[in-house]
């Protein structure tokens, strides 16, 4: 590669020359040929190693943010991938807690429709309980109604027949009348 730089300086001045269509190599060739050579050698002596040390500089920086941009985005991959798996993951344990959350709400609604039932029962039976309450107090407070309006005509009878005699007979008749 060196040589090949160094071969195409060195060919520089003869092609600007030939370009001036001369017949033949003239001392002005020479002279540019010798200036060239004076500026061209010196140059390439001192600014090829600069140059090269600065190439090889830049390529080996330009080589280590290729490198390290390599590993970002590897690690950016695997942030990713790892991003995903979360995501699965929560999407699974999300998926988890709905079906948790159904079959807490229908235990949940059985229990109610359970508690339900039994209060519906004790209700029915409690009313039952009261209704029957009632009939037989009402049973009772006509009874002793009919008890207390039998004995006030008993009583109004036996106020108008005071003067007659009242036989055994009819007081047991009218007792178990009463009775029944």
């Amino acid at each position: 590669m060196k040589r090949f730089a160094l071969t195409a300086l060195l060919l520089i001045p003869a092609v600007a020359r030939a370009s001036e269509g001369g017949a033949g190599p003239g001392t002005d060739f020479y002279v540019y040929l010798v200036d060239f050579l004076i500026l061209a050698i010196p140059l390439a002596l001192v600014a090829a190693p600069r140059i090269r040390r600065m190439l090889q500089q830049r390529h080996e920086t330009v080589r280590q943010e290729i490198d390290e941009a390599q590993r970002l985005f590897e690690e950016a991959k695997n942030h990713l991938r790892e991003a995903e798996a979360r995501m699965q993951r929560f999407e699974e344990d999300a998926e988890a807690l709905m079906e948790e959350f159904r079959r807490q709400g229908q235990a949940e609604r059985e229990a109610l429709v359970h508690e339900g039932i039994r209060i519906t029962r004790k209700l029915e039976e409690d009313a039952e309980f009261r209704l029957s309450q009632e009939a037989k107090m009402a049973r009772a407070a006509i009874v002793e109604a009919l008890l207390a309006r039998t004995f006030t005509l008993v009583e109004q009878r036996l106020a108008e027949q005071a003067y007659r005699p009242v036989s055994d007979r009819l007081v047991a008749r009218l007792v178990d009348e009463v009775k029944a």
